[in-house]
């Protein structure tokens, strides 16, 4: 009431640790219980409830498939990802083993320790919804490939919201090598 008629005015919470929505739920309540008994008790329980969501999120499977684009992307100029490639790099990221049908050549899924079950299906859907890049079926040295063509906006913010530092050139666009 003190605040709301001007008498007082509200203290300056130092809280650079906290960021996005979280910012936005909690420090209204920090810089209303400052100076409080339980201040301490909260801000420690909230920082380390903002650590706990932060590594959920850079361990996710979103974020393995988007540092393992990065990697293919700066070893291959930044133009595309051949889908194969992708597959295997993460196969070995995640020390996961490929699930074959029986009396099949065809890998359809590999599983993991850490994220169990993971279907080409869910690697092409965070390629194409979550990182924006654009699938396309070619055909080079006899070979039918899938490859994926980054959309660099859409990828950069990607990056930064799994802190990967290392961001490849940006092509005018990529699409064009593969318009005729």
């Amino acid at each position: 009431m003190r605040v709301l008629i001007g008498r007082e005015s509200l203290p300056k919470v130092e809280a650079d640790w906290l960021r996005g929505r979280d910012r936005e739920l909690y420090l209204p309540l920090l810089t209303i219980l400052y100076d409080s008994p339980i201040y301490e008790k909260l801000e420690q329980f909230l920082r380390q409830r903002a650590e706990e969501k932060r590594l959920e999120k850079e361990n996710s499977l979103e974020a393995v498939v988007t540092r393992v684009v990065a990697r293919l992307l700066e070893q291959g100029e930044g133009k595309e990802i051949v889908f194969s490639e992708l597959w295997g790099e993460l196969l070995s990221e995640i020390n996961g083993e490929e699930e074959r049908y029986p009396n099949s050549l065809t890998v359809r899924a590999m599983v993991s320790d850490m994220y169990g079950r993971i279907t080409k299906k869910e690697v092409a859907s965070i390629l194409k919804d979550k990182l924006g890049m654009e699938r396309l079926k070619t055909k080079r040295e006899g070979l039918n490939l899938i490859v994926y063509i980054p959309n660099m906006p859409k990828l950069e913010r990607a990056y930064k919201k799994y802190r990967i530092n290392s961001l490849t050139p940006n092509s005018p666009n990529p699409l064009e090598a593969y318009t005729h």
